[in-house]
């Protein structure tokens, strides 16, 4: 058996809903490493989000993370990224196939617990090749969000479900020390960053920002508005020189 065709088979077996089998081994050792790997991504989701647990029930928890196992296996290089990709299936799902939630608000409060972990395991600036004096650098650790419920306000014991908001909330988080910051953001500045994120002319995507939005975004009041991120930690650099 081929390097390749060992590892899909490892990977059917742990995997696939019908467990697949690995030659010359025997089925109950089979059964036995199958339960080891799973048992260990389960309590790797798992202990990435309390609140959500807390409110909705571990049953309901562990049905979802099952579903993700068996129909998008995790392809993370690192052990500690398979939430972000639990996170990232539930998102998908929520649109494509929202009955099977619990509740809207559940795909979102998933999204934000494990954005946290995603936020403080971020590389520093230092830890990143950076050969660009560029004017305008977002923090490695920054994550722009918007959720159509007030998850980020959630413990676990408030009332469940959440009431969505009037108008969708859009939060930059960020790393300052050891600790996450949230600051809420207008929807044009969200979009600004989120341009930014691609390309650092701060003019180029100002006059992207005009392209889409219903009435322009004032460069002096953008501009003050990512000097305060910068300020505050957000932003590595930024310049609109």
């Amino acid at each position: 058996m081929s390097l390749p065709d060992l590892e899909q088979a490892v990977r059917d077996l742990c995997f696939r809903p019908a467990a697949g089998t690995l030659p010359g081994v025997d089925d109950p050792h089979q059964g036995v490493y199958r339960d080891l790997v799973r048992r260990s991504l389960y309590s790797n989701i798992r202990r990435t989000i309390p609140v959500a647990r807390a409110l909705v029930g571990d049953e309901t928890i562990d049905a979802l993370i099952a579903a993700c196992l068996d129909e998008a296996p995790p392809t993370e290089r690192f052990f500690r990224d398979v939430p972000r990709g639990f996170a990232q299936w539930a998102q998908t799902q929520s649109a494509e196939a929202p009955d099977r939630f619990v509740h809207p608000g559940l795909p979102e409060l998933l999204h934000w617990e494990i954005l946290e972990v995603d936020v403080l395991l971020a590389p520093d600036p230092d830890q990143i090749l950076d050969p660009d004096d560029r004017p305008v650098q977002l923090h490695p650790s920054a994550r722009l969000a918007v959720y159509a419920h007030p998850v980020h306000k959630l413990t676990k014991s408030s009332s469940w479900p959440p009431e969505p908001l009037a108008v969708p909330v859009c939060l930059l988080a960020f790393r300052v020390g050891e600790r996450m910051e949230v600051v809420p953001l207008s929807a044009k500045i969200a979009q600004l960053l989120a341009l930014l994120s691609d390309s650092a002319d701060f003019d180029a995507a100002l006059e992207l920002c005009a392209q889409s939005l219903p009435a322009p975004l004032d460069r002096g009041y953008a501009a003050s508005q990512l000097r305060d991120l910068h300020r505050r930690g957000a932003l590595t650099r930024f310049s609109a020189d």
